[in-house]
């Protein structure tokens, strides 16, 4: 499903946040649209869910054209653009994770004979077996929240997966497995998915295709190499390349030697070995 921003602006309170964004999403793919907090990134995923309109220009979402007018079709908008909250929790409801998953499934009218296999099978998805049906979202950890969450949305099975700051609360290891998650859901179920975050370590591991914002303006965008490699522009918009790029530059100045891009770092590590 095409997705384009199209001179988007965005204002509140008389303060322009998003000023004339231009750019199409990598279908099929995971972007990310990075920026230091107050960017305005998280505006611009609201916009594309449907729960923020823009004050000019349009956003176009497959045949859906979204612009300072708000939608009649808002819901058909949601069901193929699906939309975990920063804090997983605030997108919870019931007191069971099957009727939090059946919530979603309810607001889109899904047959209630099918309820238990779209539940069983957004779980699946996010690697939950069913023992988790009965239990209270809200006691779980934070990595078991995210997964919930995400459950939910896959249940409708939406085009678009938009995760506002998905690391918000999870250690490293929980980090980890949210990557090979995203990955595997990409890979297996062709969904376009959009992180919004600022933790570029995260989005390092994991993005295909990274968008930099600015006071509300599109600074840089292109694959996380060429974006990352960039210093200078992350500087100005308040961001620090990744570890594993910052190492790498280092590398390449001192030894004078020509490294390729890598994601992880025990392969760098034997890359600059074998040149030295």
């Amino acid at each position: 499903m095409e997705v384009k921003f199209n001179d988007v602006s965005y204002v509140a309170n008389g303060e322009k946040i998003i000023n004339g964004v231009n750019f199409e999403l990598q279908e099929g793919k995971i972007n990310a649209l990075i920026g230091a907090n107050g960017s305005g990134k998280t505006i611009l995923g609201k916009m594309l869910n449907g729960m923020l309109y823009p004050t000019s220009g349009n956003i176009c979402v497959g045949k859906t054209i979204i612009t300072n007018v708000p939608l009649d079709n808002v819901e058909e908008l949601q069901f193929n653009v699906g939309y975990v909250y920063q804090l997983a929790e605030n997108q919870f409801f019931c007191e069971t994770v099957k009727d939090e998953i059946g919530f979603e499934l309810n607001r889109f009218s899904y047959r209630k004979k099918e309820y238990d296999k779209h539940i069983s099978d957004a779980l699946k998805m996010v690697g939950l077996s069913d023992e988790y049906l009965n239990r209270d979202p809200f006691s779980l950890s934070s990595g078991e929240k995210q997964k919930v969450a995400l459950a939910s949305i896959l249940s409708i099975n939406p085009e678009i997966i938009i995760l506002d700051e998905p690391t918000n609360g999870l250690d490293y290891q929980d980090k980890l497995n949210l990557v090979r998650l995203l990955k595997k859901i990409k890979r297996r179920y062709k969904k376009t998915i959009v992180i919004i975050s600022c933790d570029v370590e995260f989005v390092h591991l994991l993005a295909d295709y990274i968008f930099v914002i600015d006071n509300g303006k599109l600074a840089i965008k292109g694959d996380k190499y060429t974006v990352f490699s960039n210093g200078l522009v992350l500087k100005k918009c308040g961001l620090v390349a990744p570890k594993i790029v910052s190492f790498k530059t280092q590398a390449m100045q001192r030894k004078k030697i020509k490294l390729i891009d890598r994601d992880d770092i025990n392969d760098l590590i034997k890359d600059i070995l074998r040149s030295i």
